[in-house]
């Protein structure tokens, strides 16, 4: 900025530096600078469950977010995988949010169960088979075996296993009798199964 004056007939410049001053301005009105923020995708393999639950969540830069892996009935925790790297056997894992990362909970089974059977997730939109006809105490072991990411969610909420992706898998044992149908809800309407439960 340059600023002239006159001072008994001598002018002077009064040159005025600024250096190092940005102003964000959003509307006429002074604000900061946008936040950076990154994405944390939380996945499930095996069988069990974690808060928060399976999905895609946004954190600001630098925050540390803390996850709690709870396995189902017959399973527990293996490890965590953090964008594709082995890590804690701890049920509680923090990540800090210095990138994106996608944070896998692996759960293995304790003891083989003595009735499995398997529905394949596929390529296009399907589960096979759709119908699934079992005796109670049966467990289910559901295996992207497609190359698109895949879920499966009971209609009633029994089970939500989050995003499947190819070769991931997910267990449920059925000890009630009934219909539980269910769905892909990466792919609704198109692909949803049903397992039909009859007793022993």
């Amino acid at each position: 900025m340059v600023d002239r004056r006159t001072v008994t007939g001598v002018t002077v410049i009064v040159i005025v530096a600024l250096v190092g001053i940005a102003i964000y301005e959003l509307n006429g009105a002074a604000s900061q600078p946008p936040t950076v923020k990154y994405h944390l995708s939380i996945g499930i393999q095996g069988s069990g469950s974690k808060t928060p639950t399976p999905g895609n969540y946004t954190y600001d830069a630098g925050a540390s977010v803390s996850i709690t892996a709870t396995p189902s009935s017959g399973s527990a925790l293996d490890y965590w995988s953090l964008d594709g790297v082995n890590m804690s056997r701890s049920s509680t894992i923090s990540v800090t949010m210095k990138t994106d990362h996608r944070l896998v909970a692996v759960f293995g089974i304790i003891t083989p169960p003595q009735n499995m059977t398997v529905v394949y997730e596929r390529d296009p939109q399907r589960f096979d088979p759709k119908v699934l006809n079992i005796t109670v105490g049966t467990t289910v072991e559901w295996i992207n075996g497609g190359t698109e990411i895949h879920m499966t969610t009971s209609n009633n909420g029994t089970w939500n296993n989050g995003i499947m992706n190819m070769g991931d898998k997910f267990y449920y044992m059925f000890t009630k009798s009934g219909k539980y149908p269910y769905f892909c809800a990466v792919h609704i309407p198109e692909m949803v199964g049903i397992v039909v439960g009859r007793p022993k």
